[in-house]
């Protein structure tokens, strides 16, 4: 599981962190820069496979938030390989994406209603959003993304989603969690995202075919919504996911996910 340092701070890896919150063994990544020894002469002297492993090398290297995504800029620098450096960017590229939680981590509770309408959502800028839409989805099959679960205030969590070939049926989703440290004693959100990361594993890729898709994105987020109204009345599996938060009339799943999850 990729190392988390930035979810103990409360910064997100590709964002400004303040400087009275590090020590002197702090390492600092600058957003856009490449930790490699590769420089843009080397890139300009290289046959174009070369470039394609080095620039595979700087994109593993930098993490991006999805809500910052574009091509990068050696798409435009070299035009007869734009498709196949944009192809390498989308496939070792981690992409980060904030995603709040219905969950109140001072009261240590779930809540539902008005309170969480922006719960279960990729938190991203309409038009970021509209732009990734309009990309054939056949092309943007993302391979690391790592949903930063939290609310507007701080990082409590996150999801981890790395797709994997060896499902049999194709391509699947393997999901893995890292609690924040100060927040690994709340056993009830711990659990719950648990659970969720076991129902993004069974939900599986529903709309890429080799990649996570934006569809497959919004679906996973939408677990981290809790809504009591998804079932009025039953009051046993509040802290159970449910497959949209209540809401999500996407693909047919069961709506209970107590059966699967020790299967």
């Amino acid at each position: 599981m990729p190392n988390h340092p930035h979810i103990n701070s409360g910064a997100s890896p590709t964002e400004s962190v303040d400087m009275d919150d590090l020590d002197d063994n702090t390492e600092l990544v600058v957003a856009g820069s490449a930790p490699t020894d590769q420089s843009d002469e080397e890139l300009d002297r290289a046959e174009p496979r070369l470039r394609l492993e080095l620039l595979s090398t700087i994109f593993a290297a930098n993490p991006v938030q999805l809500k910052d995504f574009e091509p990068p800029s050696e798409c435009y620098q070299y035009l007869d390989q734009t498709a196949d450096i944009f192809s390498k960017y989308l496939y070792y590229t981690v992409f980060h994406v904030k995603v709040w939680i219905s969950f109140d981590a001072n009261e240590n509770v779930f809540f539902d209603g008005a309170r969480s309408a922006a719960c279960g959502k990729l938190q991203l800028p309409e038009r970021v959003y509209k732009s990734l839409a309009s990309v054939d989805p056949t092309f943007l099959k993302l391979q690391q993304v790592c949903l930063e679960i939290g609310t507007p205030f701080r990082t409590l969590a996150v999801v981890d989603l790395t797709v994997v070939e060896d499902g049999p049926d194709g391509a699947t989703v393997r999901a893995e969690c890292e609690m924040a440290r100060e927040h690994a004693d709340k056993h009830r959100l711990n659990k719950y995202i648990q659970y969720c990361c076991r129902w993004i594993e069974h939900i599986g890729l529903v709309h890429g075919v080799d990649g996570i898709a934006l569809e497959d994105l919004a679906d996973f987020a939408s677990l981290f919504r809790r809504d009591r109204e998804a079932h009025p009345g039953r009051d046993d599996d509040w802290e159970e996911p449910v497959y949209g938060g209540g809401e999500w009339t996407g693909v047919e799943k069961p709506r209970s996910f107590t059966r699967y999850m020790w299967s």
